[in-house]
């Protein structure tokens, strides 16, 4: 695939597996932080918050009731002020996608190339 949206690189980075990696790098440095009690704290008390101001969520699955969390908390930067105090190395995801684009490069110019050089007859062909 050849990535050229920023849409289309986000997708290769998933399936190459380095988010994946990431994320389990990031998880388990929260969880080794003094950061960890307040966030799960400040969770609690949006969820809390939440299902107490909504009577509508009770009746709910507990798989929507958790949808409907997840929601919430996306409201607040929690997430994104934890993961930014977090020491983790950006550089590593600015070489992957260096790198990636430099290979897709060399593709599209290795593929533009075949299509350009003129075919040569060869022994036994007739013209």
């Amino acid at each position: 695939m050849s990535a050229v949206t920023p849409h289309q690189l986000v997708e290769a980075y998933k399936s190459s597996g380095e988010f994946d990696k990431l994320r389990k790098d990031l998880l388990a440095q929260l969880k080794k932080s003094e950061a960890l009690p307040d966030f799960q704290e400040k969770i609690r008390n949006i969820a809390r918050d939440r299902l107490q101001a909504d009577a509508k969520l009770w009746p709910l699955s507990p798989d929507a009731i958790t949808k409907e969390m997840v929601q919430e908390v996306e409201r607040f930067p929690i997430v994104d002020r934890v993961v930014a105090d977090l020491k983790w190395e950006k550089s590593d995801i600015r070489s992957w996608v260096e790198k990636h684009l430099a290979d897709e490069k060399d593709k599209l110019s290795s593929a533009t190339t075949a299509k350009t050089e003129p075919q040569v007859a060869g022994k036994g062909d007739t013209m």
